[in-house]
């Protein structure tokens, strides 16, 4: 979905707000796109959040995506796979630039979890895709680690600068 006023509100809402309770209807969303990859995704995770911010807003939004997203699907979901280990700035208003320098080397495999790198098919959530800074530095980080099996992400909603806002 493009991400715009209305997705835009819904998204921040669940984000910050504690509205946890609509997390199975923002999952059915994800449902109907990861069908769409026609994948047998061996693992789901998300993109993890710092502690620091973890313990601010008490949750990781797309943690909860993807263990909804996970049941759904009946696949195995590991959060914990990823850690975020480097403190960054908030993505939002940074550059496609920025946010690339911003996130580099931000993210770990968890070694507890480093055989899990044998999957051969991994799914990464994320709430909003603006650059793909994210979830390429996420990709990076387990091919970098000794994953050769194929990734994909996908999101909520998808920021598209010079289109139209209701797409």
């Amino acid at each position: 979905f493009a991400y715009n006023e209305f997705t835009g509100k819904i998204i921040k809402k669940f984000k910050y707000s504690d509205a946890t309770y609509n997390s199975k209807k923002l999952a059915n969303l994800l449902f109907s796109k990861a069908n769409m990859f026609n994948e047998n995704f061996d693992i789901i995770t998300s993109v993890p959040l710092t502690n620091k911010r973890l313990r601010s807003r008490k949750y990781n939004q797309s943690a909860i995506l993807a263990q909804e997203l996970a049941r759904k699907l009946n696949k195995k979901c590991n959060n914990l796979l990823l850690k975020k280990t480097k403190e960054t700035k908030v993505q939002a208003g940074l550059s496609k630039k920025d946010r690339q320098k911003n996130l580099k080397n931000a993210f770990k495999v968890n070694p507890r979890y480093k055989e899990q790198l044998t999957a051969k098919n991994i799914l990464i959530i994320d709430d909003v895709y603006t650059t793909g800074s994210t979830l390429n530095e996420c990709a990076r980080t387990l091919k970098r680690e000794g994953f050769t099996g194929k990734i994909y992400g996908l999101v909520l909603a998808r920021v598209f600068r010079d289109a139209h806002p209701y797409i």
